[in-house]
């Protein structure tokens, strides 16, 4: 019975991060954060799940080189100017929504903050496509 559950609950969960809405275009390609233009995002689809990675450049911490924050894979759906997405690699289902906003004219991508400490929650972040 706990198995059956725990299968209706992750169910339940998996299909909460897949609606999406046509309002929003799909990304494609690499997006350059424009303030300090050294974050990217790559999106792609990886077989039918909607995928992006996010690299950050790296820090020191004792001498060693290590990745900031953030970087790696992430699931993601969108809905009418919302992302609802959860990192790839973790072991929670749980999807984050944050807005995010498609210019087609000027190639810039506004999305709400979901990694750089520094900003607070809520900033929104400007990436431009890489030609």
């Amino acid at each position: 019975m706990k198995k059956l559950l725990l299968v209706v609950i992750l169910f339940i969960t998996f299909i909460s991060c897949k609606k999406s809405s046509k309002d929003t275009p799909l990304p494609n390609g690499t997006w350059i954060e424009v303030a300090k233009g050294k974050d990217t995002i790559t999106f792609a689809n990886v077989g039918s799940d909607q995928m992006f990675i996010l690299k950050r450049e790296g820090m020191i911490s004792n001498g060693v080189l290590i990745p900031k924050s953030g970087v790696g894979p992430y699931v993601y759906t969108l809905q009418t100017d919302t992302i609802v997405m959860r990192p790839a690699v973790s072991n929670s289902l749980f999807c984050n929504h944050f807005y995010i906003n498609i210019d087609a004219e000027t190639n810039l991508l506004s999305i709400g903050n979901f990694y750089d400490e520094n900003k607070t929650k809520g900033a929104i972040l400007t990436f431009t496509k890489k030609p």
